[in-house]
């Protein structure tokens, strides 16, 4: 009797004590995924890349835009306005991004918010007009690089570039209400915007001094 009852003690022993020694050697998997998560929520120097990337990005198509399209038409004034904010969007995100790096304490969470809203504006403005091959890849890389940086700010969204977004996001949350009634046409680009000291035709209106067309 004494015999058996040493070896159930022995047996509940071992049963209590082997269970936890493993766990002592396993990897707490529940622990590691939280901390990755955390760790990795906010990489400043993985997102000061991105931002960095989508700036030098917008930059060049806008650039090449405006050195290509010296007299646009009321829709490619549009498209050269929405780049011109575009840009100008990466560019504010990226500064955010780099005083965060230098110890600022925002992420720039509405700086991206604004930049998201100004590629898909682009990309309703880039509808009206003929494609270019140069801005259409320029387009594609930045809305890779924003899939890559949504995950950074709330949750992950595909940002992907394609034609045809003035039907598909009409009443999505960066809808083309901001341009419509011919929004563009009063601005930096329009014909009857603010460059009326050349003619009252705008900075690049037809009458203006820049006389070469974009016709890819």
């Amino acid at each position: 009797m004494r015999t058996s009852t040493s070896l159930l003690i022995a047996g509940l022993t071992l049963t209590l004590t082997v269970p936890s020694t493993v766990r002592a050697q396993l990897p707490d998997w529940g622990a590691d995924r939280y901390d990755r998560r955390c760790d990795t929520r906010y990489d400043v120097e993985r997102v000061a890349i991105l931002a960095h990337d989508v700036e030098e990005t917008a930059t060049r198509i806008h650039y090449e835009a405006e050195r290509n399209n010296r007299r646009p038409n009321r829709d490619e004034a549009r498209m050269l306005e929405a780049l011109h904010l575009l840009n100008e969007a990466a560019a504010a995100f990226h500064d955010r991004v780099e005083e965060r790096w230098g110890g600022g304490s925002s992420r720039g969470a509405g700086d991206f918010e604004d930049l998201v809203r100004a590629y898909y504006e682009t990309g309703y403005a880039l509808d009206r007009v003929n494609r270019r091959p140069y801005i259409d890849q320029g387009m594609e890389r930045i809305g890779a690089l924003l899939t890559q940086l949504s995950g950074y700010y709330g949750r992950s969204r595909d940002h992907r570039f394609t034609r045809g977004w003035g039907d598909r996001y009409d009443h999505d949350r960066y809808d083309r209400d901001r341009y419509d009634h011919d929004g563009y046409g009063d601005g930096r680009y329009g014909h009857d915007g603010y460059g009326r000291g050349r003619g009252g035709h705008g900075r690049y209106g037809r009458d203006g001094w820049n006389d070469r067309r974009d016709r890819q």
